[in-house]
């Protein structure tokens, strides 16, 4: 990993460190510190001390609307300023020479509000894909839309651990390693694409071409889009392709 890379990742492993031993606040606190620290994942920057605080100054922008919350009242608001704290602090002392045995986390890089914008912007143009946008909260085949693109579909409950596996081999066959991660929280990273599953998040996965598109619902349903990758998908699990008027 380069400096900056270290910085970051041992950033990032702190916040997690936050979500995963404490309470309902600050785990809270911890989620938006780590919307600031994944807007930088996979960024350089050859001054370390100014890297820190441009990662202070992005971790403090999203706990804004924590403080900015009507319903918290002092104690919480002085919970979320002594972590805020602790947090600049550990991000100040972090000293280079002194990591060693870092444990590396996947790579997953939020992107900018810009890059979202045109990311959507292609999606709804090739897909007519809103993203949870406008209230748009489903796609095909939960409902209509303009889409003329090649779709096949699956039920959740269908896949193992090991067909997921298959599944990211033939991912790898038609993009590069990294792909593009949406949810419904409007929250959109680039992410590797080894890092790929399948859950009951309402979410939707595609590369930056836009020549395949995976939507995943709340309701049991995976649609595989885009005309390679259903071939392949139908060559890969032809038994467990389920007709649309078979899903319900």
């Amino acid at each position: 990993m380069t400096d900056s890379a270290k910085i970051i990742n041992e950033t990032k492993n702190y916040i997690l460190e936050i979500f995963k031993n404490g309470l309902s606040k600050q785990k809270d606190v911890a989620l938006n510190l780590k919307k600031g620290i994944d807007l930088l994942v996979g960024s350089e920057c050859e001054d370390i001390d100014f890297l820190k605080k441009k990662i202070i100054k992005f971790c403090h922008e999203e706990l804004i609307e924590l403080y900015n919350n009507p319903s918290s009242n002092q104690v919480n608001l002085d919970r979320i300023a002594l972590i805020e704290k602790n947090f600049k602090k550990f991000v100040i002392d972090l000293n280079i020479a002194s990591m060693s045995n870092l444990h590396q986390l996947p790579f997953e890089r939020r992107l900018t509000n810009e890059e979202s914008e045109i990311l959507k912007s292609k999606l709804k143009n090739d897909w007519d894909f809103d993203g949870w946008n406008k209230g748009n909260y489903y796609w095909e085949p939960l409902a209509k839309t303009n889409n003329r693109n090649s779709l096949i579909f699956f039920k959740y409950d269908l896949f193992d651990d090991d067909d997921v596996k298959r599944i990211i081999n033939l991912i790898k066959k038609i993009s590069h390693n990294k792909i593009l991660f949406l949810t419904e929280d409007q929250l959109d990273y680039e992410i590797d694409v080894i890092e790929f599953n399948l859950d009951l998040l309402e979410s939707s996965y595609t590369n930056w071409e836009n020549t395949w598109l995976i939507y995943i619902s709340h309701e049991d349903i995976i649609t595989i889009g885009g005309e390679i990758l259903t071939e392949l998908m139908k060559l890969e699990f032809p038994l467990k392709i389920i007709s649309k008027n078979d899903l319900w």
